[in-house]
């Protein structure tokens, strides 16, 4: 790989931080495709009609992002970890339905489902390949929130460590985005001030308020972006693809240069 001193002298940008989940990788794809293998799969030897099928593969999809009788699985679960937390949302379900479940059946399908949804894991079309290009002149360093039961294998799946520098999972620190500490985690790691870097996500909150706490620029990536929103400054860059990168770099290479 090539040497990170060989960044353009005329840029302005060293590193780019990085989002992962529907920003580098179609996260949301891989959760529909979870759910219909589960409806048409899985659940086939438990339950004959489909749309009880639909709604327990629907329900398990949000319950892992806490989107589904979240206090009650979790007042149900042995520990606050996160396994735990998701073998409970199984055998909650099937409870629902009046079907018996364990503990240690719910951790052998909880095995399976996990399986299958890394299969369906993947980058975005032509990511692989931008992160190839980026990363001969900048560093790169991916931010990603959630648990590190969830995100590790999310990680491992891309092989997102033979694309970029560093890999900071928000479960692993003491404060996820937006939060400036793992911002400034992030710029040690790159040895940069938060001029020489930008922050790419699709998070508004996480990731747009989060870089903007400490100075980075930002680039909201976002197909469903206003105009409105654009005028009010919504953010420093609004992308519908994070394909469309290099041509904000491009675009702050130019304005650094005509200052």
């Amino acid at each position: 790989m090539s040497s990170k001193n060989s960044f353009p002298k005329t840029s302005p940008i060293k590193a780019i931080f990085l989002d992962m989940d529907e920003t580098l990788c179609d996260t949301k794809g891989a959760d529909r495709q979870l759910q219909v293998w589960i409806e048409k799969t899985l659940l086939v030897d438990y339950f004959g009609c489909i749309n009880k099928r639909i709604e327990w593969a629907k329900s398990f999809i949000l319950g892992i992002y806490k989107k589904y009788e979240y206090r009650t699985i979790l007042a149900h679960a042995k520990s606050s970890e996160e396994r735990d937390f998701r073998i409970s949302l199984i055998v909650y379900l099937f409870d629902r339905f009046d079907m018996s479940c364990s503990y240690e059946k719910g951790a052998e399908l909880l095995n399976i489902i996990s399986e299958k949804r890394m299969e369906f894991f993947k980058f975005f079309t032509g990511v692989g390949e931008l992160l190839i290009k980026l990363r001969k002149n900048y560093s790169l360093i991916v931010i990603t929130n959630g648990p590190v039961l969830s995100q590790a294998p999310k990680l491992s799946a891309v092989k997102m460590g033979n694309f970029v520098d560093h890999i900071i999972i928000g479960g692993e620190e003491p404060h996820e985005k937006p939060h400036p500490s793992i911002f400034q985690k992030a710029l040690c790691l790159a040895s940069l001030n938060s001029k020489e870097v930008i922050h790419v996500g699709d998070s508004y909150e996480a990731d747009i308020k989060g870089a903007r706490s400490v100075g980075i620029k930002n680039v909201w990536v976002n197909n469903e972006c206003s105009k409105e929103q654009l005028a009010n400054g919504s953010a420093d860059f609004v992308i519908k693809s994070v394909l469309e990168l290099p041509a904000i770099i491009s675009k702050i290479d130019k304005e650094y240069n005509d200052q």
